[in-house]
């Protein structure tokens, strides 16, 4: 039987789901043409194993695990995302159904009468979420067969628990794949993939990637039902070690790196008052060596940041944020250059709102600032009115946006908008890097999504730090993030490929210009700035 909705199924242990489960399904009440109206819950009776000798790590493992549930309390946006809840009256029909798990009562296998149920149904894609490593005929039952989400990066972190070896092993990055099962355990066909910053434990981290991970969901179900087809990503070497829970001896472990990490926190931070802050530097040779260069001292109970240069009327400039910690907030500042130094600051755009990054560019003649406005959450254009210390609001490109740190630029008769936009609600901006474009130049209201949005989804190189261009090349500086530090060092990244189909860059160097952190760099001719910590 054709039809237009893309036809869905849940196939779960019962009725009762995580919560972002709970998000996919009341976001798909909100869509046209994907509609999760199945629930099939199979109901397998686990084989009887006489001795667990893996039972005392589960009991402290199982411990841990409620004290940081606990810990997840003080998180607003992750407070109950953890626990489950009855989902049942989100779907149309609910069909039971038995499968036979096998003697390790790992995999699960559905027999004949089972797949006939889901048959009659006329399901086309069939999303897990239960337990089980599933097999056999369920895998080509459907349209477009079983899809699932693997939390954690299978090149590297195969098994359980989702989110806790990264965190242990202190990675960077924690990632996900999505991917389309078959009998290849951890080896099915991705249809996306994607890394975040790890967080600092491990329900946390967990709560984080299923959060963040979601829109891909959403997104690949949107696709299919559009295409007609699951498009795949380049396969990877997925790891051949599969995780498990973790032993006596690294509960331990970790509790202690934990433990460890809090005392330090409270010690340096609330009782020493240990803190770090952000600093901005230049120099007139081309180098990004902190030693050479000349320090601007922050006023107090501020600091400065995300410093750019610009060429005006034949005289150089750094604009940068200043924040105000009394106010909470970040305003635009200008330095002009005097003898090789940038001296007598103003502050030259405020808002009631944080301001920050403030880009700048030329266009008829014109000097334009586009500075992060994420918290008014949109994208605004101001117009220099009388350099360089007037500006008004000259357009709102886009509304109703959550995006940091954008960039401006023409390319081969288009105007392209780069963008850090987070689809969670996180307010988190620091791996996903969105492209848009215009072809009535760049005070439009027009802007159109790249195809491939987003182009990167990364934590080591999606986040803007800056934009350099060298005759017809432009390289994006891109932030880099560790597991306990937002902005550790910047990569330069040389743009290859940038049309309305594909986005291409090439990695071309690692810059770390301080031990503790540096997250931007601004260049002109033989100018460089760049913040540190």
């Amino acid at each position: 039987m054709e039809h237009n909705n893309l036809r869905i199924g849940i196939l779960a242990d019962d009725k009762f789901n995580y919560q972002f489960i709970r998000e996919l399904l009341i976001w798909s009440q909100k869509q046209n043409n994907v509609n999760i109206s199945h629930l099939f819950i199979h109901t397998p009776k686990k084989n009887n194993i006489k001795i667990d000798l893996n039972l005392l790590k589960k009991i402290t493992f199982f411990f841990i695990s409620l004290i940081e549930k606990f810990c997840l309390l003080f998180f607003k946006k992750y407070r109950y995302y953890l626990d489950k809840t009855d989902v049942s009256n989100f779907f149309s029909k609910i069909v039971f159904l038995n499968g036979t798990y096998s003697k390790s009562n790992i995999f699960l296998d559905f027999g004949t009468d089972d797949l006939k149920k889901i048959k009659e149904e006329e399901i086309d894609l069939l999303i897990r979420s239960g337990s089980g490593i599933l097999r056999g005929g369920i895998l080509n039952c459907c349209k477009f067969g079983v899809i699932s989400f693997h939390h954690g990066d299978n090149t590297k972190y195969r098994g359980s628990p989702p989110g806790f070896w990264e965190v242990y092993n202190k990675e960077n990055q924690t990632g996900f794949v999505l991917q389309q099962l078959n009998n290849t355990l951890d080896g099915g066909k991705v249809i996306e993939r994607g890394e975040f910053k790890t967080q600092f434990f491990y329900l946390l981290n967990q709560a984080f990637i299923f959060k963040k991970s979601l829109f891909y969901l959403k997104r690949a179900l949107v696709n299919i039902q559009i295409q007609n087809e699951i498009v795949f990503k380049d396969f990877k070497q997925i790891s051949k070690k599969i995780f498990k829970i973790p032993s006596l001896y690294c509960q331990f472990i970790y509790i202690s790196k934990l433990f460890y990490r809090l005392i330090d926190k409270l010690i340096n931070q609330k009782i020493l008052r240990k803190n770090l802050f952000w600093k901005v530097a230049y120099n007139f040779e081309n180098s990004k060596d902190l030693n050479k260069s000349k320090k601007i001292k922050n006023h107090v109970n501020c600091f400065l940041a995300d410093p750019f240069i610009y060429r005006a009327d034949n005289k150089n400039y750094l604009f940068a944020e200043e924040y105000d910690f009394k106010k909470k907030k970040g305003h635009i500042v200008c330095f002009s250059e005097e003898n090789k130094e940038f001296t007598n600051k103003q502050v030259v755009l405020n808002e009631s709102f944080h301001l920050s990054f403030p880009y700048l560019f030329n266009f008829e003649n014109k000097t334009y600032m586009c500075p992060d406005t994420s918290s008014n959450n949109d994208i605004r254009l101001y117009e220099c009115t009388s350099f360089p210390n007037q500006w008004e609001l000259k357009k709102v490109l886009i509304n109703n946006i959550k995006s940091a740190d954008t960039m401006i630029f023409k390319l081969d008769s288009k105007w392209w908008l780069f963008t850090n936009e987070d689809k969670s609600g996180l307010d988190d901006y620091n791996s996903e890097l969105s492209i848009y474009y215009s072809v009535d130049g760049p005070i439009s209201e027009n802007w159109i999504p790249h195809r491939q949005n987003p182009v990167i989804i990364n934590s080591l190189n999606g986040r803007n730090a800056g934009l350099i261009k060298k005759g017809e090349k432009y390289f994006r500086v891109a932030q880099a993030h560790s597991n306990d530090q937002y902005g550790k060092y910047i990569n330069i990244n040389e743009i290859i490929i940038l049309n309305e189909k594909n986005y291409i860059e090439k990695k071309l160097e690692e810059v770390k210009i301080s031990e503790i952190g540096n997250h931007h760099l601004s260049s002109y001719e033989n100018i460089v700035a760049f913040d540190y910590l």
